[in-house]
């Protein structure tokens, strides 16, 4: 019921979201849901003298919607864009990245954002804001998995299945044998379900 953001510790992969369930709306209803990177500064109250951090949505790498006025904000753009009524308590909010890579977000069933843009994994962090004395939320974490590294300055999809590739070279075939030869044929996807493009030398 405080001023301030909660942070998941790891990032979104495509496939994956979190829930957020609305328990309490406090003053106006100032929730934001989305993705950031991580880590994001702490928001503190205002009497505090601390610079607050704001809400998700509202700077450059973050994708939010806010509960007050139903707008959904990206990369800080505003006004934003009005997708739903102001939120109420028991409404379900789901964000989440599609298998094409793509931000959506639902509440209480129904989609109210549909991005088509893939969303860098290191600005994927699950992301929830309180602006609202006495807002209210239970938020579920349970379909985003493990990671085994950080996605810290995570690098292009070609980079990712080069790499890929050459922990594949490592653990399957002798030293002296190569899977991917210097200046062969490499492919590289956006998604982990769509072919993008294939790059020859």
């Amino acid at each position: 019921r405080e001023v301030g953001v909660v942070q998941w510790l790891r990032p979104l992969v495509p496939g994956e979201f979190f829930v957020v369930t609305i328990l309490a709306t406090g003053t106006f209803c100032e929730i934001g849901v989305g993705l950031a990177p991580a880590p994001r500064e702490k928001a503190v109250p205002a009497e505090e003298g601390l610079k607050d951090a704001g809400m998700v949505g509202n700077f450059a790498s973050e994708y939010g919607c806010h509960g007050d006025h139903g707008r959904c904000f990206c990369r800080g753009q505003c006004p934003g864009v009005q997708v739903s009524p102001r939120w109420e308590v028991s409404d379900v909010i789901e964000c989440g990245l599609k298998e094409t890579g793509g931000v959506y977000m639902v509440r209480n069933g129904a989609v109210i954002v549909d991005a088509c843009n893939y969303w860098p994994q290191a600005h994927a962090y699950p992301t929830v804001t309180f602006h609202s004395g006495g807002a209210e939320a239970k938020l579920n974490f349970t379909a985003v998995t493990p990671k085994l590294r950080s996605v810290q300055g995570e690098s292009t999809p070609s980079q990712r299945v080069l790499g890929l590739l050459n922990v594949i070279q490592r653990t399957a075939l002798s030293n002296t044998q190569r899977l991917v030869p210097k200046q062969k044929a490499a492919f590289c996807w956006c998604t982990s379900m769509e072919l993008h493009s294939a790059a020859k030398s």
